[in-house]
């Protein structure tokens, strides 16, 4: 009978003709070259010859990729010089002995061992550098894995782990809130630069791409870049140092509504903001110090905010210092992604835990590096002593929660820190100018 006479065209057909039919498809999916042939194995079932892929083993020289690394880049006489060795794994040579020797004692897997064949695996050394240059160059594992001899499962594995080594060792020395004594570093390296104290740093967010968000997530992580993102926000001093940041809101949220979910937030309402040492704003004598933020941010005890050009010439000249001032925070993010180029290029995995482990490993090595890079250890930020993390800030306008939130929200106190600034910087203009 017909197919197109509405009827089905199995129904009258016997099993035999059924498996006729089977064993003509599978011919067809038979390989069509002697090369696959070999990569394929043949089963004999009911209803003919089934084909499966064979894994082939690949024979890795470990020892070569070792001599290679040592030759080239570990060695007491390398080929390469110490500012290639840091252009390619972003690190300078002091700071990855550091990072090498503390991740290897955190973690046996960048130990070298002896594999189930009784031979030496991949070396330590390895397993740290192609974590360091996917970090870095942001590429695929198959782009780094044939130098090292390894897999690229085994790449994307030491780049994971890599990170949550960093951030276990890490983190509570070069991810640290900023503390009182940090707090006065700062403001004392800032009031040298810019002529006005107080002055800790500024803040900002940056949209982080994310390449495989799932197709259900879509319309919650995409904002107005028109793709997904993850926010992350951060505080950085002038000097490009992060001291907060707060990672994992959707791309669909600006800043403000990040920043009423930030840590930062909870920190100044609950008066846990860093203590400054007395300092003088247009003769007014004040302990907490303030924050450069644009436009969206919230008006708040805290920030520092610029505005629209236009009224008195102070207001006008304040406005522009605050807008060169507070580029700290986007001069931060630049540097950030441009020496670590997985932010820069979108990372291409699937959990959100893992991109945030590492997200914060790139902002803590980043840290590293501009510690690493000051060239007095006058200003170097050393690890919090004994008993110092608490602060207890002042300015706060009373004790109870409440209190300190109306305090802090009600506009006023940010009204006249806005002043004080307008008028410490047009002081400072008049006297400069008068010398000259």
């Amino acid at each position: 009978m017909a197919e197109g006479d509405g009827v089905d065209v199995w129904a009258d057909s016997s099993e035999d003709e059924e498996m006729e039919v089977l064993v003509a498809v599978l011919e067809t999916e038979k390989p069509s070259s002697e090369s696959q042939k070999d990569e394929l194995s043949t089963s004999h079932t009911a209803a003919g010859p089934r084909y499966s892929v064979q894994r082939k083993m690949v024979k890795r020289d470990f020892q070569r990729a070792t001599e290679a690394i040592f030759q080239d880049w570990l060695g007491p006489a390398p080929t390469f010089s110490a500012k290639r060795f840091q252009e390619t794994f972003r690190l300078s040579r002091s700071v990855y002995d550091m990072v090498f020797a503390a991740v290897s004692a955190d973690d046996d897997f960048f130990q070298q061992r002896v594999n189930a064949a009784g031979r030496l695996g991949v070396s330590g050394h390895a397993k740290v550098l192609v974590a360091l240059q996917m970090l870095g160059h942001g590429g695929a594992p198959a782009a780094y894995s044939h130098y090292y001899q390894m897999s690229d499962t085994l790449a994307r594995d030491s780049m994971k782990r890599f990170a949550r080594s960093v951030i276990n060792v890490f983190k509570d020395e070069f991810l640290r809130p900023m503390t009182n004594a940090d707090a006065e570093r700062v403001a004392a390296a800032h009031q040298e630069k810019f002529g006005i104290g107080g002055y800790l740093g500024g803040i900002d967010c940056t949209h982080l791409k994310w390449d495989r968000c799932p197709n259900a997530w879509h319309g919650h992580y995409s904002g107005k870049e028109g793709f997904p993102t993850i926010v992350v926000e951060a505080l950085f001093s002038d000097d490009l140092r992060c001291w907060h940041m707060e990672y994992g809101s959707p791309g669909s949220q600006n800043d403000i509504t990040v920043f009423r979910g930030s840590p930062l937030m909870e920190a100044m309402i609950s008066d846990t903001m860093p203590v400054l040492p007395p300092y003088t704003l247009n003769g007014r004598v004040r302990t907490s110090g303030y924050i450069s933020a644009d436009g969206i941010y919230p008006n708040l005890a805290w920030f520092w905010k610029g505005g629209s050009e236009g009224g008195c010439p102070r207001e006008s000249y304040m406005i522009k210092r605050q807008e060169a001032i507070r580029k700290a925070a986007e001069r931060g993010f630049g540097v950030l992604k441009i020496r670590w180029k997985i932010l820069y290029h979108g990372i291409n995995y699937f959990l959100v835990g893992e991109i945030g482990e590492i997200v914060e490993c790139c902002f803590i090595l980043h840290n590293m590096m501009i510690e690493a890079s000051r060239e007095s250890n006058d200003v170097d930020y050393l690890p919090p002593a004994e008993g110092e993390a608490e602060c207890v800030s002042g300015d706060v306008g009373g004790d109870s929660y409440a209190e300190r939130y109306n305090f802090l929200t009600d506009g006023h106190a940010h009204g006249l820190l806005r002043h004080d600034i307008m008028e410490e910087l047009w002081a400072k203009r008049e006297a400069h100018l008068a010398k000259t």
